[in-house]
């Protein structure tokens, strides 16, 4: 039985659903087998309340500002029951917050035999507010929305579900980080775009990016001599009590190779549709033309996106820049930090990944579109020549302007070229005229057991000629399709 092309479109999509389900399952298994941490270490057990009443102020000796109140729990196995905490003020983080008022919804810690407040309830907002973006995202784009927020489901799921633990379980972080890469920009591009020449080029693409950005990443480590130590949060992570010490200097490497996954994705997917538009409107380009486009292409959005990058990272580390600036002894001994070099690798890093995602990725759809078209071509053209050589009709489908696919009975003349693309000049027997049909929009042809029918004695091939040249607006050249 035949499948429609509609119906394995649906098959492979949700075989790529099926496969980032088993992806993260497997990957879970595999990333938590042998993760040991004493998590009572660290536990505290801690409830959302919502606040019912403040009971009073007090002060201790030190001068701290201690605060008294009720709060009810909302959720989990405690839900309704009273707790009295203690929220205090004095020289420490929680210091900045605003006092509990009734109403408020906070978190209360319990440790010490006492409950004590451990800040407001925030992700309430946060999730609003991505609820929003999803509505938009849906409304927007639709289908595509939806997939795109599956395939940001997946990532953020591999690198929670997968990544993370298998760091904590002593894998190695290297492989681990280069799979969920892989997976994010394979699961990605195929829910989104459909597994296709398009995607697989822009797929291509993301792995020359990514390869680069690993490979550089590497050299500059061993060149510049990091040691990971980048703050207190990286001694910490040494102490944690893992099967075995977490390897900083690969904690770097994954840091900076997923960080440019996005941006490389973006730049890919970009190049590698906008080539493929510009083919479909000029089928008659060649290897060579379609790689200069995209070059050019490329250098109208390298500034764009490079920026975007850099712009990320200043932001996402502008506090802890402050401070280094406020406190280094000197402008060398600020830049020949740690923390600032690997955020110069980071930004630059990426960046270069995104440069050199460019060219690979003009350079495989240059290799794929064209290869796509002219074997098309030839493949149609062959048979052509041989229902010709026979004096034999064709069948085949013909995809119109206007891209709709239309039946063709039709007995074929002679080949023209016409703005470097092959044409076919020959009468059609379901539309009962003579006309020229463009080889490359031929799909399904074959030769009929009908004699091919001659063109009526009044045909003037030359008027005929005359007029598709003023039509195309270019000089109509007779002859035989290259084959080879």
């Amino acid at each position: 039985m035949k499948v429609s092309k509609r119906v394995l479109n649906i098959i492979i999509y949700f075989a790529i659903i099926l496969f980032a389900l088993l992806f993260l399952y497997a990957g879970n298994k595999i990333a938590v087998d042998g993760m040991v941490i004493n998590y009572d270490e660290y536990y505290h057990l801690t409830v959302e309340t919502k606040v019912g009443r403040v009971l009073g102020t007090s002060y201790t000796e030190l001068g701290d500002t201690v605060v008294t109140f009720e709060a009810t729990v909302t959720k989990g196995a405690q839900k309704g029951e009273t707790l009295t905490a203690t929220q205090i003020f004095g020289n420490h983080i929680s210091s900045f917050d605003k006092r509990v008022d009734t109403g408020d919804k906070v978190i209360l810690l319990y440790a010490g035999e006492e409950w004590h407040y451990g800040g407001y309830v925030k992700i309430d907002k946060i999730i609003i507010l991505g609820a929003a973006f999803i509505v938009l995202l849906l409304f927007f784009g639709r289908i595509k929305g939806l997939n795109a927020i599956l395939s940001l489901g997946f990532t953020c799921a591999a690198i929670f579900a997968v990544f993370i633990p298998s760091i904590l379980s002593g894998k190695n972080i290297y492989v681990s980080s280069i799979i969920v890469c892989v997976y994010s920009i394979v699961v990605t591009l195929f829910i989104i775009y459909g597994v296709n020449i398009k995607s697989l080029a822009a797929v291509a693409g993301c792995f020359g990016g990514i390869v680069a950005a690993g490979l550089l990443t590497l050299f500059m480590r061993s060149v510049t001599g990091l040691t990971g130590m980048l703050d207190g949060e990286s001694l910490s992570l040494l102490y944690l009590p893992t099967k075995t010490p977490i390897d900083l200097k690969a904690v770097i490497f994954a840091g900076i190779v997923i960080g440019a996954v996005g941006a490389v994705i973006d730049v890919a997917v970009s190049m590698a549709s906008a080539l493929w538009e510009i083919k479909e409107q000029a089928p008659g380009l060649k290897f060579a033309d379609i790689f200069k486009s995209g070059v050019n292409i490329g250098k109208d959005i390298m500034g764009a996106t490079t920026n975007t990058l850099v712009l990320a990272y200043i932001g996402s580390s502008l506090s802890v820049v402050l401070l280094l600036i406020v406190y280094a002894g000197s402008f060398t001994e600020l830049l020949n930090r740690e923390l600032v070099v690997v955020e110069f690798m980071q930004a630059l890093i990426g960046s270069l990944g995104i440069l050199l995602t460019m060219p690979l990725t003009a350079l495989v759809c240059a290799a794929l579109y064209s290869k796509k078209r002219n074997g098309g071509v030839c493949a149609a053209a062959e048979t052509i020549q041989t229902a010709m050589r026979n004096n034999r009709q064709v069948a085949f489908k013909y995809r119109e302007s206007d891209n709709s696919i239309g039946g063709y009975r039709f007995s074929p003349y002679k080949f023209l070229l016409i703005k470097d693309r092959y044409h076919i000049l020959g009468y059609s027997k379901t539309h009962d005229k003579i006309v020229t049909l463009k080889v490359e929009r031929i799909c399904g042809i074959n030769v009929s057991g009908e004699d091919l029918i001659p063109p009526p004695p009044d045909f003037d091939l030359t008027e005929f000629e005359r007029r598709v040249s003023d039509k195309y607006g270019k000089k109509i050249i007779a002859a035989e399709p290259f084959l080879k």
